[in-house]
């Protein structure tokens, strides 16, 4: 499956390359907000996606719960998450990545106690990264970002304490 583009433009640092005197050729690298941004898209859709499949997978109930939670959540992480790509001229890939879809592709081949416990695992993973990109926005040089970040950081966090619990949960049931 192909990855589709939100319709945003790309703000593209250009850098200079010298390749000797007099001659030079433009390249193009990511900005640190493009980066940030397009890192925390990805975290947060695998976030989603995952939840999404316990939603309809998990025995569970409490797993089931979460998930919606998490679901819920994340439409909210990723409305301002488009938001703030299209202010800042950020473009973001709608499909997961390689590493991502590896995970689901995974996930959505197990059953029952079998997949209860490889989704806390993996959503553990997942979240506990969420939360460490969000902490590493709140250094961004855009106040827009460092907000966002600031906003969404404890639900992040609270995302990964509650996954940890519940992985404590289906492990000893």
């Amino acid at each position: 499956m192909k990855n589709r583009v939100l319709p945003n433009m790309a703000a593209i640092a250009l850098t200079a390359v010298t390749l000797g005197p007099g001659n030079t050729v433009a390249q193009t690298q990511p900005s640190s907000s493009e980066a940030s941004l397009a890192a925390l898209f990805q975290s947060s859709m695998l976030d989603m996606e995952l939840a999404r499949l316990a939603s309809l997978r998990a025995a569970s109930p409490k797993l089931k719960q979460f998930a919606d939670q998490v679901i819920d959540d994340q439409k909210s992480v990723n409305v301002q998450l488009s938001f703030l790509a299209d202010s800042n001229h950020v473009q973001l890939s709608c499909g997961l990545n390689d590493w991502g879809r590896e995970i689901v592709t995974k996930l959505s081949k197990k059953t029952g106690s079998e997949f209860d416990r490889l989704y806390t695992k993996e959503a553990l993973a997942s979240e506990t990264k969420t939360t460490e990109l969000m902490k590493q926005v709140q250094n961004e040089q855009s106040p827009e970002i460092r907000s966002f970040a600031l906003r969404f950081l404890p639900m992040s966090s609270d995302h990964a304490d509650k996954i940890r619990s519940l992985s404590n949960e289906v492990a000893g049931g």
